[in-house]
């Protein structure tokens, strides 16, 4: 893709997280209320994935939004559950502090691009810019 299809796809991304982040929940769970398993937040949790456990992991991170509402997302957005006009792998979506959107891109290798020639400049083309 050249850069403005890909400032395309970017800017698609970041639509669909404002139109997702327009539904809240009081806490932070799974679409169907039930636990949320965002695997990122696994370490700091024990494994727990109760709204407790990771809302401890957010408040011992900094973020500063955990006494708002929670808001929906897909907290899976690598470039490889992105089909052009379509976002798939819609397993851990759930309700989260709006903060979190914003570090996963910051701190999810994850969701680089995986090139083969192995350039770290070229592998946060997608993440960077969302």
């Amino acid at each position: 893709m050249d850069e403005a299809a890909k400032q395309v796809c970017v800017d698609q991304v970041v639509e669909t997280c404002k139109e997702l982040a327009r539904k809240e929940s009081a806490t932070i769970c799974g679409i169907d209320g039930g636990e949320l398993s965002e695997t990122w937040m696994v370490p700091c949790s024990n494994g727990q994935y109760s709204h407790e456990a990771l809302l401890r992991v957010c408040k011992e991170i900094g973020m500063d939004d955990t006494d708002d509402a929670f808001v929906l997302h897909h907290c899976d957005l690598g470039p490889t559950n992105v089909l052009v006009d379509l976002i798939i792998d819609w397993e851990v979506v759930g309700f989260i502090p709006k903060t979190w959107i914003r570090t996963k891109f910051c701190v999810c290798g994850v969701i680089d691009f995986d090139f083969a020639a192995g350039s770290v400049e070229r592998s946060k083309d997608w993440r960077q810019p969302v």
